[in-house]
């Protein structure tokens, strides 16, 4: 029953979120080495990064994964706690609500996508992380940008959008356009578990994926 309620779950998510077919695969596998072998060193460097105060709270630091094949960037603040545990992207309820936003919404398979976070590590509690840890971090998701070279970068929820544009607003003010980061379109959504606690959002974001498509297909 448990398997049969979880599949229903999810169907329930892709309606709210305006879907109407289902996605190819509702659970794509998630490989764990699915950086692009170039990516491979700044991987290395993230897990054993000690540049701030959040490396002795993690347990383990977590690294962007995909290869954005189809121009997308999403950004998140921080790994979840069970990405924290697990040492990968995807471990936890948000990262599965998030496959069927790509799956589902976009059309898309998770490799087609990058993913990844403002903060490698998440601090204990999972306490917001200081301006200070943020500074000291972004130089890799810098690296990251660079490497994949995203037509579309999109956040997920009020810190990332709040720390890659230096603002205070957070999603409900700024999402529905794009702005510009290192040269980059960029917008933000909801993250998928606001999705989970306010279901009428989901309108709102099926919205702004509909607008990122049509981005990507002038």
């Amino acid at each position: 029953m448990d398997v049969l309620n979880d599949i229903k779950e999810r169907l329930e998510f892709l309606k709210e979120m305006g879907v109407i077919e289902l996605p190819i695969s509702m659970a794509p596998q998630v490989k764990a080495e699915s950086v692009a072998s170039k990516d491979a060193p700044l991987s290395e460097r993230v897990r054993e990064c000690k540049k701030c105060a959040l490396s002795s709270e993690r347990i383990n630091a977590v690294p962007g994964a995909g290869n954005a094949g189809r121009g997308i960037m999403f950004v998140s603040m921080m790994p979840a706690e069970e990405e924290d545990r697990e040492g990968r992207l995807f471990s936890g309820k948000g990262g599965e609500l998030l496959l069927l936003i790509i799956t589902g919404a976009l059309k898309m398979t998770r490799d087609d996508v990058y993913v990844t976070n403002v903060v490698k590590c998440r601090g204990k509690g999972g306490r917001f992380p200081s301006d200070a840890e943020i500074r000291e971090c972004l130089p890799y998701l810098e690296e990251e940008i660079n490497t994949v070279r995203p037509k579309v970068i999109i956040t997920l929820g009020d810190g990332a959008i709040n720390a890659l544009l230096n603002r205070s607003q957070g999603v409900a003010r700024l999402r529905g356009k794009f702005y510009s980061y290192k040269g980059i379109k960029l917008t933000p959504i909801y993250h998928p578990m606001e999705l989970v606690e306010k279901p009428s959002l989901k309108r709102e974001t099926h919205e702004d994926i509909k607008m990122i498509i049509s981005e990507l297909n002038p």
